[in-house]
């Protein structure tokens, strides 16, 4: 089985008091995560961690996430170190963003940043995390935050059992970017502020994607 999570956020005491998780600490937390985790999740299934696993040091960060049962594929978000780090605390695979399909063969965009409508429209659905209030569901958009998941992972049976909408809000209604080969941006665009990070980090993965095709010719 495939499960969905992010934004665990080990060792971090902040995030108690900012996202009103019910912990007294940050060790607390921890434990009941990977608790909560270990009895979901087993060795034989897989998990796709959207992004912001540790702040705190990569020693203990890698320690944590070694506890967890489980193949454990990273999609990077903003609070992750370098994918050879990550790589070295513990995550079998890390990218920054990536195409999955669900078992009835829908496709879903995976990526940290909750992204526009307009620049995921070809696939399905999206799986995201970074946003810690709100609304697991918005559009076709799925957040995976654990905050939305009482700290669980979250089956791909669950997910592709989600009444999902593919009407647009009011401030999602465009949003229109091209990259072109000299690297210049033109975007026309009206967005909820939460999609900001997901339209920059678009753009950046549209950049990669060029030098990329350019390193093949």
């Amino acid at each position: 089985m495939d499960y969905f999570t992010s934004d665990m956020h080990f060792g971090h005491d902040n995030i108690i008091k900012h996202c009103g998780r019910p912990f007294g600490s940050s060790d607390e937390m921890n434990d009941e995560i990977i608790k909560r985790w270990n009895q979901t999740v087993t060795q034989d299934d897989t998990v796709y961690v959207v992004g912001d696993v540790f702040l705190c040091g990569s020693k203990k960060g890698g320690a944590l996430v070694r506890q967890l049962s489980g193949k454990k594929i990273l999609i990077k978000g903003n609070h992750d170190a370098s994918v050879s780090k990550m790589l070295s605390s513990g995550f079998d695979e890390v990218y920054y963003a990536l195409d999955y399909q669900l078992p009835d063969n829908r496709r879903a965009f995976i990526c940290h940043y909750p992204m526009p409508h307009d620049l995921v429209a070809s696939y399905d659905l999206q799986i995201h995390g970074h946003i810690h209030t709100g609304r697991p569901i918005s559009g076709k958009r799925v957040n995976v935050c654990v905050d939305m998941w009482d700290f669980t992972p979250v089956s791909v049976e669950k997910i592709s059992q989600l009444p999902l909408d593919d009407s647009l809000s009011l401030l999602d209604r465009w949003c229109k970017l091209d990259v072109d080969e000299d690297r210049v941006v033109t975007i026309d665009a009206r967005l909820d502020l939460d999609n900001l990070s997901g339209l920059v980090s678009r753009i950046y993965q549209l950049i990669d994607s060029q030098n990329q095709d350019k390193e093949k010719e």
